[in-house]
């Protein structure tokens, strides 16, 4: 969690190296996943989990984690307004400070 002692433009920036690295994380994911399915089919084996539920532990974890960056944009967006908010207040308490 970010702390609420960091000023909201850091907390942008944490967040959208966050996103970055779980965007790299969800490519090598994609990648592994295909080369497993690759693998087990050349050995002639089938992923047990994805028999019975319809889905791998790999595409489980490719969906939580298409999950965690869905909340990781919305994050980004809120920290961005808040940002966006903060410096309207400094901008108009500069205006008000040159007009007294």
């Amino acid at each position: 969690m970010v702390s609420d002692q960091t000023s909201p433009k850091s907390q942008v920036a944490l967040a959208l190296d966050t996103r970055e690295q779980a965007d790299r994380l969800l490519q090598r994911l994609s990648v592994d996943s295909t080369l497993s399915r690759e693998r087990m089919a050349a050995a002639g084996k089938r992923d047990a989990l994805r028999r019975i539920t319809g889905t791998s532990a790999m595409d489980r974890a490719i969906g939580s984690l298409n999950d965690m960056i869905t909340d990781l944009d919305e994050l980004i967006a809120d920290l961005e307004a808040r940002v966006a908010a903060h410096e309207g207040e400094r901008s108009g308490a500069k205006v008000l400070q040159t007009a007294t």
